[in-house]
């Protein structure tokens, strides 16, 4: 404060210096934009927080008239949560700000002296936020430093926007667009040297809501460089790496906001208002909902006995146990119910669990294979990022799009993300029964009594046609599997349940995608019978009971299976497919 600012007035005895009409009480705070002082009104009789800014190498004549201009629009801002702006003068070359003095502390001061808060409290802050910073919006001014600092919590709870030494009218020809803020709650288009707007305040209140429930920010660093560094490169922390017990709704909400991508984020702080009182009404809703089981006596998580360990185990390796016989029985019964040889079939149906290991392990064989190779590529590109920079900053920008996408269509909520999966697999499922409609026509094709165009895509001339079938089906159930796996892996991350219903289903196109992958097997792969003569005719032995024989043969009229005497055969000893033209 100046000398020719200053004036000293006698109040009960004491001489306190005076900035204008106020009298200075105590200095309670200094900052880059100017000194704070606990003042006294004589007029009104009461407190106010003074706010005194001088000229600088930092703040010209153009930076103190236009924060004249933003406190008196400030005094138009009549909100709860925004601090109340008493009045504005220019005294000399100094510009002052009183407003009303707030008995309380910051937010930056509970953090650190209770640690970081609970989710659901953090929000019901940032719904007060968010409706302070339409007030100043609307006002005409962004903030430009909204950070925990800046925010205090009053004794009987009410949360108030502070401190506007940052702010600028919105779209000021006038005042220049330099760099102010705290670097780690500015958005990276104003840490650029970009034009502050109401996105980038949304940013920063983005931060601040991540800084409550972690004590830490998305992006951080030691200098101004490394922060812009890490910035180009998208290297930031997830919320919900960071909290894994936060709830999705508001894990959702503070991303968005977090965008690096101004078009990423909220447009208004209404917006994100909307989603963050969704997000409490739907955590209480869930709270109301579920209750932990619990001890009745010590009020403790009641822990699971070894039995209920062991149990779901159990009964998981029953299953299967159980699901591979079931596989293996339905491609023995297409490839029995398709030859018409049920009464010359010598197989035990406990010996149909191997049939259905079987038609497994080709499958299973190559979606190992991928799984490896995939695996190796991603080992390749971790390293290629650590070596280049760009190939970094492209993979983190992809990475960034990805989850831009996710929180914007929901994806991240895993409940909306099965839904997802679930009309995903249905159409897979259906484009690949389209695609190989001719086989399954086929399968259900009677060879006594089909022609041979029905049959011909089971002939083993068409081998390349029979691994694709295999190979895409496979690749399917892989990738349905890895879908519901990552579901299952954001439930338990958010600590959110996933409607039964979705699971179910999900779980019912997998089995039904295994049973069309082992449907043919047999009779593609496991089609090579004895061939005999009969009648002058080629035929094939499809068994035998006692003295007599099935035979099939594929130039004989309709029908073309039928009974004969073993010893009418002449047999060649030769096994050939009997798909063979």
């Amino acid at each position: 404060m100046s000398e020719d600012s200053i004036k000293t007035t006698e109040t009960l005895g004491a001489k306190l210096p005076a900035w204008g009409s106020l009298q200075i009480l105590e200095e309670i705070g200094r900052g880059s934009f100017g000194v704070v002082y606990r003042a006294w009104e004589p007029a009104l009789a009461r407190e106010v927080a003074l706010k005194v800014i001088r000229p600088s190498d930092e703040h010209g004549p153009e930076t103190i008239a236009s924060i004249l201009r933003e406190g008196q629009l400030l005094a138009r801002v009549h909100h709860p949560n925004v601090v109340t702006v008493h009045g504005a003068m220019q005294i000399g070359d100094e510009v002052g700000l009183w407003m009303e003095f707030v008995k309380g502390r910051s937010l930056s001061e509970l953090v650190k002296r209770d640690g970081p808060r609970a989710p659901a409290e953090a929000a019901v802050i940032g719904i007060s936020l968010c409706q302070a910073l339409a007030a100043v919006h609307q006002a005409g001014v962004i903030h430009r430093d909204i950070k925990a600092q800046n925010v205090m919590r009053e004794s009987g709870g009410r949360i108030v926007l502070m401190d506007f030494g940052a702010g600028q009218v919105l779209d000021d020809p006038r005042r220049p667009h330099e760099i102010v803020g705290t670097p780690v709650y500015m958005a990276p288009e104003v840490l650029a040297g970009g034009k502050a707007t109401a996105r980038s305040d949304v940013y920063s209140l983005g931060v601040l809501l991540y800084y409550l429930v972690s004590g830490a920010y998305p992006v951080d660093a030691n200098t101004w460089t490394d922060l812009l560094r890490a910035h180009a490169r998208f290297e930031r922390r997830p919320l919900g790496d960071v909290r894994p017990d936060a709830p999705v709704r508001f894990v959702r909400v503070v991303e968005r906001a977090t965008a690096l991508k101004p078009d990423d984020r909220y447009a208004t702080s209404g917006g994100m208002l909307a989603d963050l009182t969704a997000a409490v009404a739907g955590r209480i809703a869930a709270g109301q909902r579920r209750t932990p089981r619990t001890d009745s006596r010590r009020r403790r998580p009641v822990e699971p006995t070894v039995a209920a360990r062991v149990w779901p185990i159990a009964i998981g390796g029953a299953g299967v146990v159980l699901g591979i016989w079931v596989l293996g029985t339905i491609t023995s019964v297409a490839f029995n119910h398709t030859l018409g040889r049920w009464d010359y079939s010598t197989e035990s149906i406990w010996s149909w669990w191997i049939w259905g290991l079987r038609a497994l392990i080709p499958g299973a064989v190559q979606a190992t294979i991928v799984v490896l190779l995939l695996a190796l590529m991603a080992a390749v590109w971790r390293l290629v990022k650590r070596l280049s920079a760009p190939v970094a900053r492209i993979g983190n920008d992809l990475t960034s799009r990805r989850q831009s996408i996710a929180v914007r269509s929901g994806l991240d909520d895993p409940d909306v993300a099965a839904q997802a999966l679930l009309a995903a697999q249905i159409l897979a499922v259906a484009v690949f029964c389209w695609y190989f409609r001719d086989i399954f026509v086929a399968v259900n094709a009677f060879v006594d009594t089909a022609s041979a165009q029905d049959v011909e895509p089971l002939r083993p001339e068409r081998l390349e046609y029979h691994q694709l079938y295999n190979f895409s089906m496979a690749m399917l159930i892989l990738a349905m599997s890895a879908g519901a796996y990552h579901i299952i892996r954001m439930r338990r991350r958010w600590n959110r349940p996933v409607r039964s219903s979705s699971m179910f289903a999900i779980s019912a196109v997998i089995g039904v995608s295994l049973v069309l992958l082992v449907l043919p097997y047999r009779l593609i792969w496991h089609n090579l019978f004895e061939v005999a003569s009969s009648g002058g005719l080629r035929c094939y032995v499809l068994g035998e009971a006692g003295v007599s024989a099935l035979v099939y043969c594929p130039d004989d009229a309709v029908p073309r299976v039928r009974t004969v005497a073993v010893d009418a055969l002449d047999r060649t000893g030769q096994r050939q497919s009997l798909y063979t033209r």
